[in-house]
């Protein structure tokens, strides 16, 4: 039985995790090892045999502030420094370690080998790090192409960031002449946005100009921060932890990109873990589903300090981990995924108010959907009534049931002729959910973009509705009714229109559980493979569709969309990433398109593992 113990924030790490290690012995073991990040790169060490001798050999006076380790029987290779973790990517720059069997590394390695890629060993977790190099690769990409302020009302969550409730224990907070909440920040924290937002010809130089107009970075009072707990504390407070509040210093560009990359991070382990602790089945559906409505706007999301990433992360791994663990037969697989869906909820009704309805009705999405099954084993009822209780206390929690209409200003009164003009509009709105305008509403993307995503997505929808019982379709129907009806909601209180206040971002979270709940097929029990044509139209479109997303956004930034070459390098007055925007562009483009392999290999029956090596 393996274990794993790992170690952020504190120096002498690594022989913090060995210790923990030897915590872990009973659970049985045939090797050990433990990697940490230094400088120059990240480095490990590795042992066949008891955690004494991996203790022995580990040098003494390490100050590495960040370590992993793990504990490993035998399964996969035989029990050999090789095949010890911690594992590593061949750049040397993501190191993994995994509890469980992953049943298809067979079918991975082959198409990992096909791509070029060098295996050091013969352990089935290997064949997941250069998945996950990728996926974090593609979310890089996206979290180092725009400046800080980029995303919508970045402004409001950066000063909420820096200064999370209570207020005062972070931040200096004065009243004004006015009666109005304000707190010290830096001028380019204060002003990023506003210099740029709303003005797509006007690049992110103007950020860093900011500074330089000052000569430096001085202090600015400003109101927007979340004074009255509009948010839930959890992101905010967690995030905040990367500022470095009170050092004037501070670089707030790379304070911003490592806040992003931490997200990714995150997003990459929570669907990673879902993913290696699920079979064939569930896999393709979370492939399937995810990636169809992945790019652009739920990538981008993902990739940034909005708090609409977490709840997208949440909500998703939610759904995921509560049919996990109703359709998964093996009871390690269906307790992990359960794990994954408390981890999902917990940051759903960490990020916003309205991730909180979100994680209630996903819950109550999975229920109808496997009535039968909870119907005979009442018992395991009581985990989806769990997540449901967690989103219905955090949305109805102090400060929030305001969520899901707060900052709006009523636009006339609500009437019929503005029922019906909504509903006629709303197809709209909901393939902005998909293919919207980024950033504050500035950015369009292009034909090509929302083209081939919005077809591709309808096709699948429509190829996964063809197999229907009574409880998939009370599950879906709902879900779509929360998809129209929210945004609906919303704009006959403030008697506003679609394409007025309320954006389809708002709905995101809920695209890839509706596309996977359509997907599912409940009468066989697993989600139906795509031929190889299918899957290649998939394929081009979608990378297509993601590479000049990607293109449109880093245009935008780097000049301001005036400036129409092909060539991201022909102007260059504003880029802080230590790769060159070509490079970035080509590498986050070709990462998302080995991503979206998984359309060829997940269709594929998961290679049978040997009877030695099951369990």
């Amino acid at each position: 039985m393996c274990g794993i113990v790992g170690v952020t924030g504190r120096p002498g790490a690594p022989a913090l995790v060995a210790e923990g290690l030897a915590k872990l012995e009973y659970r049985g073991y045939d090797s050990a090892g433990v990697g940490w990040s230094a400088e120059g790169g990240l480095r490990r060490l590795r042992t066949v045999g008891r955690v004494a001798e991996l203790v022995r050999r580990l040098p003494e006076g390490l100050s590495a502030a960040t370590a992993i380790g793990h504990t490993r029987w035998a399964t996969h290779g035989p029990p050999v420094e090789k095949n010890t973790h911690p594992h590593l990517s061949a750049c040397g720059q993501v190191m993994v370690v995994h509890n469980g069997i992953l049943e298809n590394y067979l079918a991975l390695r082959q198409e990992l080998e096909g791509d070029g890629v060098v295996f050091q060993s013969d352990a089935d977790t290997e064949a997941a790090v250069p998945l996950v190099a990728r996926a974090l690769l593609a979310l890089l990409a996206w979290a180092t192409a725009s400046p800080p302020g980029s995303s919508p009302d970045e402004d409001y969550h950066m000063g909420s960031i820096w200064c999370p409730l209570p207020v005062t224990e972070h931040c200096e907070m004065r009243q004004n002449d006015a009666g109005v909440y304000e707190v010290l920040l830096t001028r380019q924290i204060a002003l990023a946005a506003g210099c740029f937002s709303f003005h797509a010809n006007i690049s992110g130089a103007c950020v860093d100009g900011i500074v330089e107009a000052e000569n430096g970075n001085p202090p600015y009072w400003t109101n927007r921060f979340d004074r009255y707990g509009s948010y839930p504390r959890g992101f905010y407070r967690f995030m905040h932890s990367f500022t470095g509040v009170g050092d004037p210093e501070v670089d707030v560009t790379g304070t911003v990109f490592t806040m992003r990359m931490v997200n990714a991070v995150l997003t990459v382990a929570v669907f990673g873990a879902a993913l290696a602790v699920s079979t064939a089945a569930n896999r393709r559906l979370l492939a399937y589903g995810g990636l169809i409505v992945a790019a652009p706007m739920i990538i981008y999301l993902l990739a940034s300090i909005n708090p609409t990433g977490w709840s997208i992360t949440g909500v998703t791994a939610a759904w995921f981990g509560l049919h996990g663990y109703m359709t998964e037969r093996e009871r390690w697989r269906r307790n992990s995924l359960l794990a994954v869906a408390g981890v999902g909820a917990l940051m759903g009704v960490s990020s916003r108010g309205d991730a909180g309805i979100f994680v209630a009705g996903v819950s109550a999405a999975v229920v109808l959907l496997h009535w039968d099954r909870f119907w005979s084993e009442r018992r395991t009822l009581i985990a989806p009534a769990l997540t449901f209780l967690l989103g219905a206390a955090g949305f109805l929690s102090a400060g929030q049931t305001g969520a899901v209409t707060g900052g709006m200003g009523g636009g006339g009164e609500a009437s019929l002729s503005t029922l019906i003009n909504n509903l006629i509009m709303m197809p709209a709105l909901l393939m902005d959910a998909i293919t919207g305008n980024l950033n504050w509403g500035d950015t369009p993307m292009q034909p090509l973009t929302r083209t081939a995503v919005t077809v591709l997505a309808g096709a699948m929808l429509l190829i996964g509705v063809r197999a229907m019982n009574r409880q998939k379709a009370l599950s879906l129907f709902g879900l779509l009714a929360a998809l129209v009806g929210i945004p609906l909601f919303m704009l006959q209180i403030t008697g506003t229109v679609v394409g007025d206040q309320v954006q389809g971002r708002y709905v995101t979270p809920l695209l890839a559980v509706v596309m996977m709940t359509a997907l599912w097929d409940p009468l066989r029990g697993g989600v139906e493979r795509l031929s190889r044509t299918q899957a290649a139209f998939v394929f081009l479109g979608l990378v297509a569709g993601h590479s000049w997303a990607l293109h449109t956004q880093m245009r935008r930034f780097i000049t301001g969309d005036e400036v129409r070459y092909l060539s991201l390098e022909h102007r260059i007055d504003w880029w802080h990433s230590p790769i060159p925007p070509n490079l970035s562009w080509l590498l986050g483009s070709l990462a998302f398109a080995v991503l979206c392999t998984a359309f060829f290999w997940v269709g594929r029956r998961a290679d049978a593992l040997p009877a030695s090596l099951e369990g």
